[in-house]
């Protein structure tokens, strides 16, 4: 069996605190099995194709939406979400996609206000969670895993789901990070617990190599660099009370000095403060100030940890550090400690194919 493949395939009723095991799909059986993780979201979409009977298509199809399916691979949780959707492919061939937990957030609809500028990140997440029915979600009720983030000065005066109140990019609960400036982000993994914790490199670390003397393992790698994505003076224009404003720009000058000044103006941010503009800004800033790639994407065939023990692709997820050693130059030239988008990356996104044996991993610096 490829080391990529997924060991067991499980999927279990729908209720969030059951655990009733209705189903075990053989891998033997899979036509294809993709699946992702992403940030924000956790774990993302997963696709199988599975061969089966008439009577077991219909019973998919009347008695199997919503199912929680768990991807295990060595007794580890790879993959966990529920299905939402399921389709005949041939005669008989059931095509199911399945979705992170993250996405129950996508069920409630709400109507919140958070204006007087004393409600944190954290606190938010937690009063979004409290204002879901019951029967809408299959995640925990656990708030364990929630920091506190920013004060955040935001009217939802429209209905919103809850997901996108956590996750709009101009007027989210996660825009600005926390209040050092590093972003939050929001994820479901195992467990279904809501996680909203500050973005820092990960104790995991993953290793690929361009070279085949070193093992290989990266089939392509793309290494774009554009002006139009730098910026080294910044500015944020912002909307208080029906009043627009701008903040005063941050420049760095250190940039300046080793290219040219060019400036940014971002667009109105929505009803906001001043200091939740600055976040902004300055956030901005700090990820368009150096010329270097801000993001891009690897393909895999072969990953190993630190200690060079070899692992299937398929443990590899968002929220890690994927490093490859020998495409860049020396660390007198770069910094071989932190994300640097070029032989070391923060990953946002993956997906991994177990049919092809690949892994394509979606970056940034």
């Amino acid at each position: 069996m490829p080391r990529n493949v997924a060991q067991s395939i499980k999927l279990y009723e729908k209720d969030a605190v059951g655990s009733t095991l209705i189903a075990v799909i053989d891998p033997a059986r899979l036509g294809a099995l993709e699946h992702g993780t992403q940030l924000p979201g956790g774990f993302g979409v997963a696709r199988l194709s599975v061969s089966s009977t008439e009577g077991e298509f219909w019973e998919w199809r009347q008695n199997r939406l919503l199912s929680r399916l768990v991807i295990e691979e060595t007794g580890r949780t790879v993959w966990e979400g529920r299905v939402e959707n399921i389709a005949l492919g041939g005669f008989w061939q059931v095509e199911i996609g399945a979705v992170g937990y993250w996405s129950n957030l996508e069920d409630a609809t709400v109507n919140a206000s958070y204006t007087d500028g004393a409600d944190t990140g954290g606190s938010i997440v937690i009063d979004l969670l409290g204002r879901m029915h019951a029967d809408t979600r299959q995640l925990s009720s656990s708030t364990a895993r929630i920091e506190t983030g920013p004060t955040i000065v935001q009217n939802y005066d429209e209905d919103w789901s809850v997901w996108r109140i956590l996750t709009d990019t101009g007027r989210g609960v996660i825009s600005f990070g926390d209040d050092d400036g590093a972003r939050m982000d929001a994820a479901v993994w195992e467990g279904r617990e809501l996680r909203y914790t500050r973005r820092s490199p990960t104790a995991v670390e993953w290793r690929a190599f361009v070279r085949p003397q070193n093992g290989g393992g990266v089939v392509r790698m793309s290494a774009p660099i554009d002006w139009a994505d730098a910026a080294n003076a910044v500015a944020v224009t912002y909307e208080t009370d029906g009043e627009i404003f701008r903040t005063p720009p941050t420049v760095d000058a250190a940039s300046v000095s080793r290219h040219i000044r060019r400036m940014r103006h971002v667009p109105n941010i929505g009803e906001s403060t001043q200091a939740t503009a600055i976040r902004r800004r300055d956030a901005e800033l700090l990820s368009r100030r150096a010329l270097r790639p801000r993001a891009q994407s690897l393909l895999i065939d072969r990953v190993w940890d630190a200690n060079g023990i070899e692992w299937p692709l398929c443990r590899v997820r968002a929220g890690e550090i994927v490093r490859v050693p020998d495409f860049a130059p020396s660390a007198a030239v770069l910094d071989d400690a932190a994300p640097d988008a070029l032989r070391a990356f923060f990953i946002e996104e993956t997906r991994c194919d177990h049919a092809a044996g690949t892994l394509e991993i979606g970056t940034a610096g």
